[in-house]
């Protein structure tokens, strides 16, 4: 075999694990009815996906997702209920982890009060994309 086809058979390998690698991901998102996210391999998609099912998230719906493994935060939500979903967690783990966890966050403390108390409605999303919640895209 010389350099040249040794060169054309790696090629060629590469080009069809790439192709049935592509093939899986359009058979994937047909099945699921979502675009894979970028960055993202189908593995992590489906546990995502699952987390969504499990908190009753509705996909066709813009949604956040997280993993406890990068945030103290876990689960998912849909766009127009993060405000519920962290009340939910409030309320399931309590106001003191909540405190706690916030004291030791980057984010702005008054703006944590006002999430709960003020009138002005601070956007929940910028606080939980700041907890490290994605958008799935």
């Amino acid at each position: 075999m010389t350099m040249l086809d040794y060169n054309t058979a790696v090629l060629n390998e590469y080009q069809r694990r790439e192709a049935l690698e592509d093939k899986a991901i359009a058979d994937w998102e047909s099945y699921h009815g979502t675009v894979l996210p970028k960055d993202m391999d189908i593995e992590q998609a489906e546990e995502f996906l699952a987390t969504a099912d499990e908190y009753e998230v509705d996909t066709k719906k813009p949604w956040f997702y997280q993993s406890c493994a990068t945030s103290r935060y876990e689960g998912a939500f849909n766009k127009d209920k993060a405000k519920e979903y962290l009340k939910d967690w409030i309320s399931l783990h309590g106001p003191e982890r909540f405190l706690k966890d916030a004291a030791s966050s980057t984010y702005p403390k008054a703006e944590l009060v006002e999430i709960f108390f003020g009138d002005h409605g601070l956007d929940v999303i910028d606080f939980m994309e700041k907890q490290g919640f994605q958008e799935w895209k």
